[in-house]
């Protein structure tokens, strides 16, 4: 790493307004951890602040119940081509990956995120999209490329993207399909139930996200189920 990161635990630490500081070329700045353009900018600092010193667990966690379900219902892992909803930089994907199963495709409104996930995880999806979930064209999307899992790792809700949405885009997938979703606790009940009518819930499991800079923990649940 040619940076070196700091947190001060006595800052406020509200979900949005977590903040860190960084060296890095003989000079300092204060960064927002939610300025994700330019937090990807910088090779492997997202991974070190949230991953490393803040220890998320979204992306794995998500991977593995996923994957233990695929296993339950006699399904090979590798068969689940997920369309990464919220990919980030790829280290969504990259715990797909790790897990046995498929990330085909990724979208995120960032095009940082996407120049990112390319830089740093070359050839990890087949199509990287970039835009708001109601601005693409879906449905081609998931036929093209035989998509048959919708995947989100701690993209719900604070200011990203809405459950009703994701819900909407769950409509252009199949009966049996798959869906696995991380969501803070406070709102995954909400979450849940934008998507009950169309869904088999077979996981639903809290678990620690993450620390706040505060050493707070943040919960979340972890939803897997298939549309029926």
């Amino acid at each position: 790493m040619d940076f070196r990161v700091d947190i001060d635990p006595s800052a406020p630490a509200t979900p949005g307004s977590e903040t860190f500081g960084l060296e890095r070329g003989g000079s300092r700045r204060t960064m927002r951890i939610h300025d994700y353009d330019e937090v990807y900018a910088v090779p492997g600092l997202y991974e070190h602040v949230v991953q490393d010193l803040l220890g998320c667990t979204s992306p794995q966690t998500l991977a593995a119940a996923l994957a233990v379900r695929v296993v339950a219902a006699g399904a090979a892992p590798s068969s689940v081509r997920c369309l990464d909803v919220g990919a980030g930089n790829g280290v969504s994907g990259e715990a797909l990956t790790a897990a046995g199963l498929s990330p085909v495709a990724a979208l995120d409104i960032s095009a940082a995120a996407k120049d990112a996930a390319a830089r740093d995880r070359p050839g990890l999806y087949v199509e990287y999209v970039v835009g708001a979930l109601g601005d693409v064209e879906l449905p081609a999307l998931v036929r093209r490329l035989g998509l048959n899992a919708l995947v989100s790792a701690g993209a719900l809700t604070g200011r990203h993207i809405e459950p009703p949405v994701l819900a909407e885009t769950w409509a252009t997938f199949a009966t049996g399909d798959w869906l696995a979703f991380t969501c803070a606790e406070q709102h995954a009940d909400g979450a849940r139930s934008d998507f009950e009518a169309h869904t088999t819930f077979e996981l639903d499991e809290r678990f620690l996200h993450r620390r706040l800079t505060n050493g707070d923990p943040v919960w979340y649940r972890v939803l897997v189920g298939r549309r029926r």
